[in-house]
């Protein structure tokens, strides 16, 4: 049995190094269902704009040389993303064409979850269940399959074909990929707005400058997706 709950105290599925296929497909048939209620969220559940927080400020920073931020990493955080400014704006550029071809889709659009990764998924006695419920939004599918599916392979090829049987609904890899990029341009954009106020040399800025340079790299990796 699978659960759609807000929350439950039960283990998390396993980390992505040690997911079965199994564990993929047991939450595609979670996302399939979940899909599968979107009658049920409309005129209820909001709607994804497709937009990127922080976007004027990231746009900004790419565009003119800002001052460093007030903060140990701000001078760091300017200096990374302008190493990586063209591969950034070139991931811009492929997410808002995705984003134009989505928006004329939007009658095919279902309630996601949002974010359906392994930190959200509980399994218990009775069976898997998906938790914290506050990014739940009508939108693409692949908004949500790319959490379970990544971005491209055969891994990915197998989770598609799997929710195709599922619910007659087929989704591409490049749908995945672009979904994949919005993510990492979220937070780069987000850990660059918060560089760019005062910040603290401790423990939570070591990890959002861990973060931030992760999804720098991870842009520049992604950069083709279309």
């Amino acid at each position: 049995m699978v659960s759609l709950t807000p929350w439950i105290d039960a283990p998390r599925l396993s980390s992505p190094p040690q997911q079965t296929a199994d564990d993929r497909r047991a939450v595609t048939d979670v996302l399939g269902r979940l899909h599968a209620a979107t009658p049920h969220a409309v005129g209820v559940a909001g709607t994804d704009d497709l937009r990127l927080p922080e976007r004027d400020l990231l746009d900004r920073a790419l565009a003119t040389d800002l001052p460093p931020g007030v903060g140990p990493y701000g001078a760091r955080a300017r200096d990374a993303l302008a190493e990586q400014a063209d591969a950034v704006r070139r991931a811009l550029a492929v997410w808002d064409e995705h984003a134009v071809r989505a928006h004329a889709e939007r009658d095919s659009w279902v309630i996601t979850h949002g974010e359906p990764h392994w930190r959200n998924v509980l399994s218990g006695a009775d069976g898997l269940h998906v938790v914290d419920w506050d990014t739940a939004l009508l939108a693409p599918a692949a908004r949500d399959l790319w959490h379970v599916a990544g971005a491209e392979g055969a891994g990915a090829d197998v989770v598609l074909a799997d929710y195709a049987a599922l619910t007659g609904r087929r989704v591409s890899t490049d749908d995945l990929r672009a979904q994949a990029l919005r993510w990492d341009l979220t937070e780069v954009a987000l850990y660059a707005a918060w560089f760019g106020r005062p910040h603290a040399d401790d423990a939570d800025g070591e990890i959002a400058w861990g973060g931030f340079t992760e999804s720098l790299s991870s842009v520049g990796a992604r950069g083709s997706a279309g």
